[in-house]
């Protein structure tokens, strides 16, 4: 019995030697990362921009009025439809003040007869009395008579043109394209009568104005970018035509980017001492018409343009609670996050002025397959920026300052 008891533990302690031997083995290799395609910082140039709210406003903006009492005839267009220059837009009764010019050219031709016989007894008068058959007396007398009437004569003139003109603001026409308002007044009412009834509104609407302030630091900062062009444009040949005006770039509420471009045209000629603003406007084509006076805006210039800007595509950005980031992969293939701090966006891709390095491998593909501390399998690839591409300036841009 001791024999077999022995036998059988030798046995079970071969058996456990044989399978503490085999957990000594090397386990198998872990899978590869995940793939990410990564690429290096690219270098362009970066056109840094002041950002502003704005209001546009029209150009020209003109009260019809009836200068002349009457009842309203007609209306001559839609309400709210685009107008020409010279458009008939309103009738005021007009028969009262054509019988009043026909009235005052009857009166003319009365005195111009007048005059006539006036003027030839003058020159009688003078004869006889050279001949000394008329007195001093008669001639004198028929002086008179003859400057009264070139006199009533140039009366009559007047009163014919003033009726004319009265006749003329019976048809009220467009002064300038533009918009109209609704009508005011509607047909049948009594207008002018005692003061000069608003009949509607038209406001221009190509070009349109947009007017913002800008700080004096802003602007001095805009300026001396302003003096660099010039400096640049002269070193290069090149005329100075387009430095005469300043670029400023415009968008709606609705809009990504600033599609509307145009030139600032007036400066204020003081500072605001209670703000330290300056108003500024800028003038805008507006050839399509979707920019309305009244709308909020945001404008921006350029302050300056820096031509070695490092920048990352758009996407590659991260954001969180604690502000933008990259992933970075490094030389163990394992992925960093990195933070960083941006400048603009040029044609889709973000200036990334500190946080990286130029020869960084930055993932900008894969992104959501990517953890920091983790390894990927990255594929190195350099990234073109697109033709066109989102280039607002979000609230993050550092340049951005609103007035």
């Amino acid at each position: 019995m001791m024999i077999g008891t022995s036998r059988y533990i030798a046995i079970m302690a071969v058996v456990l030697v044989a399978v503490l031997g085999g957990c000594k083995k090397k386990p198998p290799p872990a899978p590869p990362g995940p793939k990410v395609t990564v690429a290096v910082p690219t270098i362009q140039t970066v056109t840094r921009y002041y950002e502003f709210t704005a209001r546009t406003q029209a150009v020209a903006t003109v009260e019809l009025r009836a200068r002349v009492k009457g009842f309203l005839q007609s209306v001559n267009f839609r309400d709210g439809a685009v107008v020409k220059k010279g458009d008939l837009l309103f009738v005021i009764e007009p028969e009262q003040y054509q019988a009043a010019v026909d009235q005052a050219q009857g009166r003319l031709e009365n005195c111009q007869a007048k005059y006539r016989d006036e003027k030839f007894n003058y020159g009688q008068y003078k004869k006889s009395y050279e001949k000394k058959v008329a007195t001093i007396t008669e001639l004198m007398n028929a002086k008179t008579a003859y400057e009264t009437s070139k006199a009533n004569v140039d009366s009559a003139k007047a009163d014919l043109e003033n009726a004319k003109i009265n006749l003329s603001y019976t048809h009220v026409y467009a002064p300038v394209d533009g918009k109209m308002s609704r009508h005011m007044v509607d047909i049948g009412n009594l207008v002018g009568d005692g003061s000069a009834t608003l009949l509607g509104t038209i406001v221009t609407q190509k070009p349109i104005y947009a007017y913002f302030y800008i700080s004096e630091p802003q602007w001095l900062s805009a300026a001396a970018h302003a003096e660099q062009q010039k400096i640049k444009l002269i070193k290069e040949g090149k005329p100075l035509e387009s430095e005469k005006k300043y670029p400023v770039s415009l968008r709606v509420s609705d809009e990504e980017n600033f599609p509307h471009k145009g030139h600032l045209d007036y400066l204020s000629n003081q500072v605001q001492s209670s703000t330290g603003t300056i108003q500024t406007r800028g003038i805008w084509p507006n050839e399509d018409g979707k920019l309305i006076p009244g709308m909020f805006a945001r404008v921006r210039i350029p302050i300056s343009h820096d031509e070695n800007a490092m920048t990352v595509p758009e996407a590659a950005l991260g954001r969180n609670q604690f502000g933008a980031f990259l992933l970075v992969v490094n030389d163990k293939n394992i992925v960093e996050q990195r933070r960083v701090k941006i400048g603009p966006v040029e044609k889709g891709m973000r200036e990334i002025t500190s946080g990286i390095t130029a020869k960084d491998h930055v993932i900008i593909d894969g992104l959501q397959r990517a953890r920091p501390g983790n390894p990927v399998t990255p594929e190195l690839k350099q990234p073109q920026p697109p033709a066109s591409g989102n280039d607002k300036n979000p609230t993050t841009n550092p340049t951005t300052k609103p007035a």
